[in-house]
């Protein structure tokens, strides 16, 4: 009898979701945009491209980070429309 070897998860991906939760923690906490989207979004796309070489798992954890970054920084950019439109006139 063979023992397969579990499919690893991809360590980027893991990263990714992490950091996509903790900009989203941050923007509730602080109710600002952080910086911390921007690594999200790096950490999903290099998770993608590393699950795609390497056959690794973990594509929904690197899209789910992708969806609170990009997400995030969407919503950022909304809220502060008004007071940027507000502050030129």
């Amino acid at each position: 009898m063979t023992q397969e070897t579990p499919e690893r998860v991809s360590r980027q991906a893991l990263a990714s979701l992490a950091v996509g939760i903790l900009a989203l923690v941050l923007l509730w906490a602080f109710g600002a945009p952080t910086l911390v989207t921007a690594f999200g979004v790096g950490l999903g796309h290099l998770a993608l491209q590393d699950i795609k070489r390497s056959k690794t798992r973990g594509a929904v954890l690197a899209w789910v980070g992708l969806i609170l970054g990009y997400g995030l920084t969407l919503m950022s950019i909304i809220r502060f429309i008004p007071s940027a439109i507000n502050g030129l006139s």
